[in-house]
């Protein structure tokens, strides 16, 4: 329930490319300090969750090791290879099948096919299916500052926060290596930094929410969903106001 607050190596794109615009001096302790959140809130969230919601005594774990050998270099190696080529595999599967949907979504709306020249033209985009739910997601991301885009490439962060980084670029109409200018007129440091923690915190990827469903079942996977949505924009504002008050902007 409080695993996914644990900051994993699928959203440290989305810092890096943020910190790297917004605090290009202070790029370490701008990530570090998500990863420091995460402990944090799950600290804090299982003490609540064990306090109030899952009551009960405490039940002992036992758990027999296995006696430990010094292990052979080749074996590790052959292991990490062959673990790192399935990740990548997959990971770029994944990247390239969501790419395709987001650029789909990109170029068609309510009218039909609007045609590849909506990526270059924010009038035609915004009237495409991303733009339509873009928008809609930014009246609720109003209090924070986020535009259109930034708001829809959260939705698609859904389905894998490593891919949060590949929409905003297709949305902003860029290549992912030209992105940090391209987002610099969209965020301040302030609302920049806010999208951080919001990414680091609101609902777990399909795979994770998957693993919890199979775990803990239907009705646990959702309040997990609910709780982290909701405590993902309520941190996410309070960073806001609590700039706003001390003078950040």
């Amino acid at each position: 329930m409080v695993n996914p607050l644990m900051s994993c190596a699928a959203r440290l794109p989305v810092y890096l490319i943020i910190a790297g615009t917004f605090f290009a001096a202070y790029v370490g302790s701008a990530v570090l300090s998500m990863y420091v959140m995460g402990i944090i809130l799950a600290i804090l969230m299982a003490n609540i969750i064990r306090r109030f919601i899952i009551r009960g005594p405490s039940t002992g774990f036992v758990m027999e090791l296995p006696p430990y050998m010094m292990p052979v270099g080749r074996n590790v190696a052959m292991k990490t290879w062959m673990r790192t080529r399935w990740f990548a595999i997959k990971a770029g599967t994944l990247i390239l099948a969501l790419t395709i949907i987001v650029w789909l979504l990109c170029v068609t709306g309510p009218a039909g096919y609007i045609g590849p020249e909506a990526m270059e033209d924010a009038t035609l985009l915004e009237t495409s299916w991303v733009g339509i739910l873009g928008h809609s997601l930014e009246k609720i991301f109003a209090p924070m500052g986020w535009d259109w885009r930034a708001s829809a490439a959260l939705f698609f962060g859904f389905v894998a926060k490593e891919v949060v980084v590949s929409a905003m670029a297709i949305l902003y109409g860029v290549e992912e290596e030209a992105l940090s200018e391209a987002i610099v007129s969209s965020f301040t440091p302030l609302t920049a930094y806010a999208y951080m923690a919001f990414v680091l915190i609101y609902v777990p990827c399909l795979v994770t929410l998957a693993a919890l469903k199979g775990e803990f079942g239907w009705k646990w996977m959702f309040v997990a969903l609910v709780y982290e949505l909701i405590l993902a924009y309520l941190v996410a504002l309070g960073i806001i106001q609590v700039g706003h008050l001390i003078g950040l902007r």
